[in-house]
């Protein structure tokens, strides 16, 4: 039975041996994919996709599936990949050991749950609840830190000045914000003080920290995404996205960013070289992107940039769910991200 529901969000864990996905309708799942054996799947003389997707379905497999109450707005692995968090419309937020019996833990803040972000340490997790940000304790549940745009508490209940996403340094000590008063703003965590605001033409959607902490990449309905330098807040490189930019993300070792546009654009570029390495563009609107690691030194050359896309909630039933993967070099994911849409579809 086809339900009308699509992927709103997709990551990758650190390793690359899972993927998580989140619905519109709800469903939280957890993929194994046996990446190290991608490559050796023969392929379509005609499409350049494996010739034996039957065979390929066994690369992949559906490990868990857990219910929100509303639409999961994004996934994340903690760093060393055994915790999964997960963030829903409705503020609902959740905790799940993979590799462990011990249960979810779920909790609910603010008016709306629309981002998080772990640290690096894996100890602590930011949420965007629309009115505030939070910063949590990971292994209490504590709060230890609040932020957010407004002026006032009066002026935080209007979700012009929500905030939209969220990202913790690398050092863990501060934290940013992308709201949808045009700005993003980095917090230090320890003297609770604003640091930088930054500003776009209209709301900014999406914000990055990279790997050494010394850019900031962010996205935003002006039709852009940055790259920012951090302390000096002085912009490095702008990607144009025509119908303004909801995600970013960089690579694991911080050598690449890929930012995704609304009307179905995704960039991947070098840092180390400012260059374009992919110009990609799907039909819809792309709500997630998340760029794999290299799983070993054969495929030191890949990147496989995932990206979920469907019509916004409330759109059209008639279109099927999307989710689509680009893969360069020697690795070819297209069809085993049909078998995630066919699972999610049914």
């Amino acid at each position: 039975m086809q339900e009308a529901s699509h992927v709103v969000t997709v990551t990758f864990s650190p390793d690359g041996t899972r993927l998580a996905t989140g619905s519109a309708d709800g469903k939280l799942r957890v993929f194994a994919v046996a990446s190290d054996r991608l490559s050796s799947q023969p392929e379509s003389a005609e499409s350049g996709e494996p010739a034996d997707p039957a065979a390929l379905r066994k690369l992949i497999a559906l490990r868990m599936e857990f219910q929100h109450g509303e639409e999961v707005r994004q996934v994340m692995f903690s760093p060393e990949g055994q915790l999964l968090a997960a963030i829903s419309t409705d503020g609902g937020i959740s905790l799940t050991r993979l590799d462990s019996k011990a249960p979810r833990r779920t909790w609910s803040a603010g008016a709306a749950g629309l981002g998080l972000a772990f640290s690096p340490d894996g100890k602590r997790l930011a949420t965007a609840n629309g009115s505030f940000a939070f910063v949590w304790d990971v292994a209490t549940g504590r709060e230890l830190f609040r932020a957010t745009h407004a002026a006032s508490a009066d002026d935080a209940e209007s979700p012009m000045l929500w905030i939209d996403g969220v990202a913790l340094s690398p050092d863990g000590n501060s934290l940013a914000t992308a709201a949808r008063d045009g700005t993003a703003r980095v917090w230090n965590l320890t003297t609770r003080q604003e640091l930088i605001r930054l500003t776009h033409a209209a709301p900014v959607e999406a914000v990055a920290f990279s790997k050494d902490g010394t850019t900031l990449t962010t996205g935003s309905f002006d039709g852009t995404a940055r790259l920012w330098e951090l302390p000096s807040g002085r912009e490095r490189l702008r990607a144009t996205h025509p119908g303004g930019s909801e995600v970013v993300a960089f690579s694991p070792d911080g050598g690449q960013v890929a930012s995704g546009g609304t009307e179905g654009s995704v960039n991947i570029w070098s840092l180390g070289r400012s260059d374009q390495l992919a110009a990609i563009t799907h039909p819809d609107i792309v709500s997630a992107v998340s760029l794999s690691p290299a799983a070993t030194e054969r495929q030191h050359s890949m990147t496989a940039a995932a990206f979920a896309s469907g019509e916004p909630t409330g759109g059209s039933s008639a279109a099927s769910p999307h989710l689509r993967a680009e893969a360069f070099s020697s690795v070819r994911m297209v069809a085993i991200l049909r078998v995630l849409r066919a699972t999610h579809s049914s």
